[in-house]
């Protein structure tokens, strides 16, 4: 199917289809201005009125005589009411020569009433003869673009509802075209239950997006807001996870640290670690390691906070812990002596 689209410049209306406004993006120049327009902003109807008759000036029914050239195919045809001239020959009767000519006379009347019936039947039609006035040169042009129709459109209060709804159902490849898609997309998200739909999924979404923020700063939460414990413990319940100090090992210190032998294999480890965050922390391990001369290692041993006081499970916020644990170690027999210690604190 054809649209029909009307330059802007000089209102000239041109017939495209749809493959050529997808091929340019619907820009066209027109023939007559050289104009440059989009012809999918000025589309007219689609409705193809065929161009109305020329008026032609009555025609005469009688049509004069002609005077036409012989014609040598005609050579030797008896036209009705000519004398036809016979070299009688010898051994013939008149009566048989009148009745050849009769029969003659009959076929050719005949044959000449046949070839007029065209010419009657024309002259019937009551055409009216062309004047010599409706071929001068006041005429106007016609319109070069449109070869076959012109198109009047009637006056419509909303065309462009009307337009869109004829060139879907007319022709498929018009579904194709960018600015009707375009128009059909924009115009499908204005929906009232699209809205409410659309609403719903983004306060799911971000229901969804708050809980599992919950869920990977529970431990945060329940250090900032003591009072919030409670609910996070019970929804941990619900989903298998469990409540735990905050672990930030960059906060926590190792103020002072002293290692003695306290002999037979006795050792005492004192040490203080101080909390620099605002929250309470997890209190860390302690990795213990006994080096030689040579700054080698000769035993490492780790301790958990159990180990060391079980009766600490976090570290106050700005505050310090000091511990001070004898430990047993079994040196090994060919170690070198120990001569010096290194005290590390990590999470496990």
């Amino acid at each position: 199917m054809s649209l029909l689209t009307r330059c802007p410049a000089c209102s000239t209306i041109y017939r495209v289809v749809p493959d050529q406004l997808r091929i340019s993006q619907g820009w066209v120049k027109c023939g007559q201005c050289g104009d440059i327009f989009d012809a999918t902003q000025h589309l007219v109807q689609s409705e193809q009125v065929s161009l109305p008759a020329a008026q032609s000036p009555p025609v005469d029914e009688t049509l004069p005589d002609l005077a036409l050239p012989p014609d040598k195919s005609t050579e030797g045809v008896v036209h009705p009411g000519a004398t036809v001239v016979v070299d009688t020959p010898t051994g013939i009767s008149e009566e048989t020569l009148a009745d050849d000519q009769t029969e003659v006379q009959a076929q050719v009347q005949t044959t000449a009433q046949a070839e007029a019936a065209p010419l009657k039947s024309a002259s019937s039609t009551g055409v009216p003869p062309l004047a010599k006035d409706s071929f001068s040169n006041d005429a106007p042009p016609m319109m070069g673009p449109l070869r076959e129709s012109a198109i009047a459109p009637e006056p419509d209060a909303d065309p462009e509802p009307a337009l869109a709804a004829v060139a879907h159902e007319a022709d498929p490849l018009l579904a194709d075209i960018s600015f009707l898609r375009d128009a059909s997309r924009a115009d499908r998200w204005r929906r009232p239950w699209v809205r409410a739909l659309l609403l719903v999924l983004a306060t799911l979404l971000a229901g969804l997006l708050l809980a599992q923020g919950v869920y990977q700063q529970r431990h945060v939460l329940a250090a900032r807001w003591p009072e919030f414990e409670p609910a996070l413990t019970v929804a941990c319940d619900v989903i298998g996870c469990k409540l735990e100090p905050v672990q930030r090992i960059d906060a926590v210190l190792i103020d002072a640290a002293t290692f003695s032998q306290l002999g037979d294999g006795r050792f005492l480890l004192s040490c203080v670690l101080k909390n620099t965050a605002e929250l309470p922390l997890a209190v860390p391990s302690i990795e213990l390691t006994l080096t030689d001369l040579p700054d080698r290692t000769v035993v490492r041993r780790v301790f958990s906070a159990g180990e060391l006081d079980p009766g600490v499970k976090t570290l106050l916020p700005r505050a310090e812990w000091r511990v001070s644990a004898p430990l047993a170690l079994t040196l090994p027999v060919a170690a070198s002596p120990v001569v010096g210690y290194r005290v590390r604190i990590f999470y496990p």
